[in-house]
């Protein structure tokens, strides 16, 4: 049985990806096909000892939250799989981690 968000679950996310976006010092968009599981866990680990949050997340979703936080023109780059990185400390860990 395939395990859907509740309208009320999807409605608190959103609102939690706003407050995220707002609070973060950057935010970088990025396709993660290709990556295995151990990769991206790896990756995970290493974003977070540098303060990056990283999430994967329903384009739909990152959509309403974008808007809601007036960050709306990044809208046309919501295609495929995206992850979100929150730089919520340095603002440019996350670019530079991910590149690496």
């Amino acid at each position: 049985m395939k395990s859907e968000m509740v309208r009320s679950d999807k409605i608190e996310f959103v609102s939690q990806l706003t407050e995220k976006l707002q609070a973060s010092q950057s935010v970088i968009l990025s396709d993660f096909r290709g990556m295995s599981v151990a990769d991206m866990t790896t990756l995970r680990s290493q974003l977070r000892s540098q303060s990056v949050e990283m999430r994967v997340v329903k384009n739909r979703l990152l959509r309403l939250a974008l808007e809601k936080a007036g960050c709306d023109a990044l809208d046309e780059m919501l295609t495929g799989n995206t992850a979100v990185a929150f730089g919520l400390a340095d603002p440019v860990a996350p670019a530079r981690l991910l590149t690496e």
